[in-house]
């Protein structure tokens, strides 16, 4: 027999939450517009199923774009299966600037005002709106960046290690957009040459992947080769990441869930 009370209440909880999300996309539509309000150019918002987006590229090419993130929406969730998320009650804002200055007139408001910083192509601002900002590209360069952003978009539930964060997006951006993962003779004799003790302290911080120097570089490389070694026994990995905290940079959870000593493990690959 129907429990008639359990489903009315059950489609009460379900008009609540689509409520909460009809609400929460004005909101977000609203905070899009503002900041159309403040960009130079014709910019136009466009939506999809999961995303907002705000630019000033032609129909077209956000046609071709909006079915990209979708499809690349998919593809990290199945990849990252136990650890991505899309946010229940909200859509992903995505912001793409007509050119390389106004993204770095946009981002330095999120970066602190004294220093030096490596450069970068996109990044995902996980502030009281989180959204993905780039700047105009031909779809070949704006593809594997989206799909680097919006993985750490979907990881961005999870107090991860920026190491561990940006090994996930590298990976992310290599498998699905086709890019290989270069190690050689090479690649390796630089990372013995660059990364010092103090500079592996900077990277298990996370103040290497800023740094102006090759370390920026080598910081991603590093990041992606140890996600790579360690998440061959994919439900281990998925436990250890999940338990990984920025804190202690993942250490704990790596000698609980994996057996050794993250920290360990990479001075052995630096040989320091």
């Amino acid at each position: 027999m129907l429990n008639w009370n359990k489903l009315a209440s059950r489609s009460e909880n379900n008009l609540i939450k689509q409520e909460i999300k009809n609400d929460q996309s004005i909101a977000q539509r609203s905070w899009l517009k503002y900041q159309f309000n403040h960009c130079e150019g014709n910019y136009a918002l466009s939506e999809t199923e999961h995303f907002m987006l705000l630019s000033g590229e032609s129909e077209k090419y956000i046609n071709v774009f909006k079915q990209f993130l979708e499809s690349a929406l998919t593809r990290i969730l199945k990849s990252l299966n136990g650890l991505a998320v899309v946010p229940e009650e909200s859509k992903f804002l995505i912001i793409i600037l007509k050119d390389i200055d106004d993204y770095y007139d946009y981002v330095s408001q999120f970066y602190p005002e004294d220093g030096e910083f490596g450069l970068s192509s996109g990044v995902f601002i996980n502030d009281e709106q989180p959204h993905l900002v780039f700047y105009s590209q031909e779809l070949d360069f704006a593809e594997p960046i989206a799909m680097h952003e919006l993985a750490h978009a979907c990881l961005s539930h999870l107090d991860i290690p920026v190491w561990l964060n940006e090994g996930l997006a590298v990976l992310m951006e290599q498998v699905h957009c086709n890019i290989p993962f270069m190690l050689d003779e090479q690649v390796m004799f630089r990372h013995k040459q660059y990364w010092t003790a103090d500079k592996l302290d900077a990277f298990f911080s996370g103040d290497s992947f800023l740094f102006a120097d090759e370390g920026q570089e080598l910081s991603y490389h590093l990041a992606c080769l140890i996600v790579r070694n360690i998440s061959s026994d994919l439900s281990t990995f998925v436990s250890f990441a999940n338990h990984a905290h920025f804190k202690d940079s993942g250490e704990s959870a790596s000698k609980q869930y994996l057996g050794f000593s993250v920290m360990q493990y990479v001075y052995s690959i630096v040989n320091k």
